[in-house]
């Protein structure tokens, strides 16, 4: 996986591949028509820009059903942090400050 790049899921094939990967996960789960979503959208990528260790991922719940029902996703936005296939941590809403502290905390950087 490249660094530095939110990855936008394609397929459920796709995404269950990438959860294999040794490394932290972080999935945000969204849609075009949430306004909360489209506004962190920029936060979220600044993060990635600034966690090249972890992976990101970005899901439309509206293309993916199937993968939010496995995660519960109840609210959008939703961030699930993944590790080593399984969930760490989940962040309901467009809280971006509590996903970055989560992410710190995650990565030893807090």
């Amino acid at each position: 996986m490249n660094q530095n790049k939110i990855f936008e899921i394609l397929s459920e094939e796709q995404f269950d591949k990438i959860l294999t990967i040794k490394r932290l996960i972080l999935i945000d789960f969204n849609a075009k028509w949430c306004q909360p979503c489209n506004r962190i959208k920029p936060f979220f990528k600044n993060l990635a820009e600034n966690y090249p260790s972890v992976a990101f991922l970005s899901i439309n719940v509206d293309h993916h059903p199937n993968i939010s029902e496995r995660f519960q996703v109840t609210a959008l936005p939703t961030f699930i942090f993944v590790g080593k296939n399984k969930i760490l941590h989940k962040v309901l809403g467009s809280d971006i400050e509590q996903v970055e502290e989560v992410l710190k905390k995650f990565t030893s950087r807090g």
